[in-house]
């Protein structure tokens, strides 16, 4: 039997065709589209698949076309639940009618036999809890495609139906205890309270349908984490992400919170702007504001990030989330974590026990100057840390400029000059992201 691409194939030979996009259920599963297509574009086409009364309204035979500036979008619904759309930059109808039709005939009797398994398997997977919530309407904003979960949610993609934007839902599981919904919930409170490019934005909170929610604009790009995967990332690049970040979590520390789960993969960089931006706030947590400590006897992040007291479920502050981040940017220029052991208590046991390795022994390109900051980061004693994430930006913005003078005089010089009222230059490192 034919494979869907070849059934497809002659669509993209007629003349003004760009791309042609296979949804089911309202998720894309398959494209055969040119790369160079531009995102607003699908964002639209998105938005008609997603958005749009009309489709729903004229499944059947005929087709539903949309304008979209010169182009044509071309929509036509089969019965087994596949949606095909066709993006053609001068549309005619009668060229599509003679000649899209049989083709398009072809694809409806197509089992869809090496699409489907594939398919099949990746819906099964997406359906649990979907169900209930998938294309509902949430906070304003149409639910659509499951995009990450974890243990206490999941987080789905989806469409703010005034505002026309991309947004990110959180959504958290219905079973959850009371602790853990009272914990969604500040985690949303506090995010409001963050205007902050290197912080991800929130746009609403609450409960509705039977569902805590919380919405966030979308990030469109990749977490440091897959980027590690593929490519090593540069000194003066991973320096740069880690100033950025570091201007968000000062906003964060600022309101008596640690994030307690600074890692690779709850970084991720901004595609159209190149701008590191920290995400997932679902372990953030009040400091005490009498004993400036979190609650004592909970264990809550990623083990290979984390620092000595909050592997013992100690209380934390503020320094924990300085070693955690020390701890990431070991990784970001080593490529590989402080500590590589076998099991994740081993690694609990290395973060209270072992000395790091000084990151310039594991890569010799490293300035030595680098590995002290790493170290007095990653000190096994809070007290023994830099004690602000103002400090740590300092010595990170030395370490960038590349200055031979003594290090601790300058980060002290610099502290003392700072306003309180500075703000981020916005360092961007889209250049170096961006694909070749």
């Amino acid at each position: 039997m034919a494979s869907l691409e070849q059934i497809l194939s002659p669509i993209k030979k007629l003349q003004g065709i760009q791309d042609v996009f296979l949804y089911h259920e309202n998720e894309l599963v398959y494209t055969f589209s040119d790369i160079e297509v531009g995102d607003h574009l699908k964002a639209t086409i998105e938005s008609v698949v997603n958005c749009c009364d009309v489709i729903h309204s004229s499944y059947g035979a005929e087709c539903v076309n949309f304008a979209y500036k010169n182009q044509s979008i071309i929509v036509q619904k089969f019965a087994n639940g596949y949606l095909i759309v066709i993006v053609d930059s001068f549309f005619n109808s009668k060229l599509f009618g003679i000649a899209c039709k049989p083709i398009l005939s072809k694809i409806e009797r197509h089992a869809f036999s090496d699409q489907a398994q594939t398919t099949s398997s990746v819906l099964s997977t997406t359906r649990e809890h979907v169900s209930s919530i998938n294309h509902k309407t949430v906070g304003g904003c149409l639910v659509g495609a499951l995009i990450g979960k974890g243990g206490a949610g999941k987080v789905y993609k989806g469409i703010h139906i005034n505002m026309g934007m991309k947004v990110a839902i959180k959504v958290l599981n219905t079973h959850e205890d009371s602790e853990a919904i009272q914990r969604f919930v500040q985690e949303g409170r506090i995010l409001a309270k963050i205007e902050h490019p290197n912080i991800a934005k929130i746009i609403n909170l609450g409960h509705e349908s039977g569902f805590h929610f919380l919405i966030m604009r979308y990030i469109e790009g990749e977490n440091l984490e897959n980027i590690l995967a593929r490519e090593s990332i540069p000194f003066n690049i991973a320096l740069s992400v880690a100033i950025e970040i570091c201007s968000g979590l000062e906003e964060v520390h600022k309101l008596k919170v640690v994030h307690r789960d600074i890692k690779p993969s709850n970084i991720i960089i901004e595609k159209s702007t190149g701008i590191p931006i920290l995400v997932d706030f679902g372990s953030i947590h009040q400091i005490n504001p009498d004993q400036e400590e979190t609650k004592k006897g909970s264990i809550i992040g990623t083990p290979l990030y984390m620092s000595p007291e909050q592997c013992m479920g100690e209380p934390l502050n503020q320094t924990s989330d300085i070693y955690s981040l020390g701890a990431t940017l070991y990784h970001l220029t080593t490529g590989v974590p402080p500590f590589e052991t076998p099991t994740s208590m081993a690694t609990l046991m290395a973060h209270i026990h072992k000395d790091v390795v000084p990151p310039h022994e594991k890569n010799i390109e490293l300035p030595v100057m680098f590995s002290e900051v790493i170290c007095k980061m990653m000190n096994k004693q809070p007290e023994k840390r830099y004690q602000s994430i103002e400090e740590v930006c300092m010595a990170l913005r030395h370490l960038k400029e590349r200055k031979t003078t003594n290090l601790q005089k300058v980060v002290t010089r610099m502290m003392k000059k700072r306003k309180a009222n500075s703000t981020t230059q916005g360092i961007k490192i889209k250049k170096y992201f961006e694909e070749e």
